[in-house]
């Protein structure tokens, strides 16, 4: 009678797991896309997916022999084209910050943060991003560059092999943030 019973109740707990499984798979597949879900919250997000556009176009196939200098130097030291290379982008918009002022007519400022998800050199970004970087920090494993750019520090952290994030945003705590973010989508059993 008790071993009857005994398995009577482990069915109906590998049925409670079986269904918390499925639950939970089927939640993340209609969840927003992982770059989307590192994103800090904002006034907007915006996400592309450019695997499927290259499927069906030529985009990113042709190469382009007039560039902007600057983007050149870029693609010279990184080996990275946005067109050939990135495979999605998300962008959170910040816009009219308390405190965010422009110096000159005292008009709220837009920032934004980003995340990166492509095929490039880890060692060639990162030796980039340190020659550009007038800081560097260090949050749980991850090296943070800061990089001034058009009055406005930009913090951009190589996350992994094919993934980079970066901030606009006064201080450290939105791409510490992030950095949290895919460290807990990135354990077996964590995940926002």
């Amino acid at each position: 009678m008790r071993s009857r019973r005994s398995k009577i109740w482990l069915g109906i707990a590998v049925l409670v797991v079986i269904a918390a499984v499925v639950g939970a798979l089927f939640l993340r597949k209609h969840a927003a896309p992982e770059p989307a879900r590192l994103l800090p919250d904002g006034d907007a997000i915006l996400y592309v997916n450019l695997k499927p556009v290259r499927v069906f176009t030529n985009f990113g196939k042709e190469t382009h022999t007039e560039r902007d200098a600057e983007y050149q130097d870029f693609v010279s030291q990184t080996g990275f084209e946005f067109e050939r290379d990135l495979d999605e982008a998300a962008v959170s918009v910040h816009g009219g910050l308390a405190g965010a002022m422009g110096p000159e007519d005292q008009v709220p400022t837009t920032r934004f943060s980003w995340i990166f998800v492509g095929r490039f050199d880890t060692d060639r970004v990162a030796k980039y991003l340190k020659g550009k970087a007038n800081d560097t920090d260090t949050y749980r494993g991850v090296t943070i560059y800061s990089i001034p750019l058009q009055g406005r520090t930009v913090r951009v952290g190589i996350l992994s092999v094919d993934t980079v994030a970066a901030s606009n945003l006064d201080g450290s705590q939105d791409i510490h943030g992030i950095i949290d973010r895919y460290r807990a989508a990135a354990l077996p059993f964590g995940g926002p």
